[in-house]
């Protein structure tokens, strides 16, 4: 599928579920089907977690998830840049299909940096009968309903990140506004194609009633979507439907639009978050010396990671 063709009809459907399942939450007539789908889409992903979610947060936590594959290329940097700028966070990580030699490493991580600070889960769900760019779809995806198991879990806020970001610089800045907040999105409602309204790169979602809520009907509609083909990036496409749903049905929905200050595609050093797109990730000169001194600084301390 071209990355300008998402099917009118798909959009449709991913709309049309969104709001079944944001409606369902919100009636007090419907809330016990609202808790039998919630089972049913979400139960199997909650019997598969493995590891072990943060138990230890001090301000939130910094959230990515992808494969051994790319957390090989790339979020190791990531978690070594959280880690690094953001001391008062704890950074989890989730991995599909874990292997038992990448379990130790991760293990040997966590030993090594201080109590409460790095964390990780894995699941075994089948997804590598998937084809070509589908498997990318899936675990793109998927990943929000971790989110929203991570904000029950911890009831801190969630700082999600792609895998393939850095972060260049501290949050302080901005921690009382996003705590006034039920989500900060970035939001890029000019565009015309209905995937790319929203960028999925970084969300933040505070654990307030409204913001779980936020977090548990993305999970939902993720869900559901994925038992079915995969459309392109449904993850933005449903982030989009559901800010959408709330903003115009969910009185006192708070949400913080992130601009450039938080994540900049060209290193900006005035940014938070560094998470150059397509191939610029590859061969952007600041993001790749950034990934060597973090290798570097990584390496005095214990080699391998």
């Amino acid at each position: 599928m071209a990355k300008n063709d998402f099917p009118w009809l798909r959009v449709q459907v991913a709309s049309a579920r969104c709001s079944v399942l944001c409606a369902l939450n919100r009636s007090a007539l419907l809330r016990p089907l609202a808790g039998f789908a919630e089972q049913r889409l979400l139960g199997p992903y909650e019997s598969q977690l493995h590891g072990r979610l943060p138990e230890q947060v001090n301000k939130g936590v910094v959230f990515l998830a992808c494969d051994e594959e790319y957390f090989a290329k790339f979020g190791k940097y990531l978690v070594r840049s959280a880690l690094s700028h953001l001391d008062d966070y704890c950074v989890h990580l989730h991995v599909y299909a874990l292997s038992d030699s990448y379990k130790a490493e991760l293990k040997a991580l966590v030993a090594e940096v201080a109590p409460g600070h790095f964390s990780f889960t894995y699941d075994h769900i089948p997804y590598k009968h998937l084809v070509g760019a589908e498997r990318w779809y899936y675990l793109a995806s998927v990943r929000f309903i971790r989110i929203y198991q991570l904000l029950r879990s911890t009831r801190k806020p969630v700082f999600c990140l792609d895998a393939d970001s850095l972060v260049a610089g501290d949050l302080r800045d901005f921690e009382q506004v996003l705590s006034e907040h039920d989500a900060a999105i970035f939001l890029r409602l000019g565009n015309t194609l209905a995937w790319r309204k929203v960028l999925a790169a970084v969300l933040w979602i505070s654990p307030t009633d409204n913001g779980i809520a936020f977090a548990r009907d993305t999970a939902l509609t993720i869900a559901w979507l994925l038992r079915s083909r995969l459309p392109y990036h449904i993850d933005q496409l449903v982030l989009h439907k559901v800010y959408q749903y709330y903003q115009r049905r969910v009185p006192g929905f708070r949400v913080l639009p992130l601009d450039n200050h938080m994540l900049s595609w060209d290193c900006d050093p005035e940014s938070v978050v560094w998470s150059p797109k397509g191939d610029r990730k590859y061969n952007e000169t600041t993001f790749l010396l950034a990934q060597q001194k973090i290798q570097a600084d990584a390496s005095v301390v214990k080699p391998g990671l």
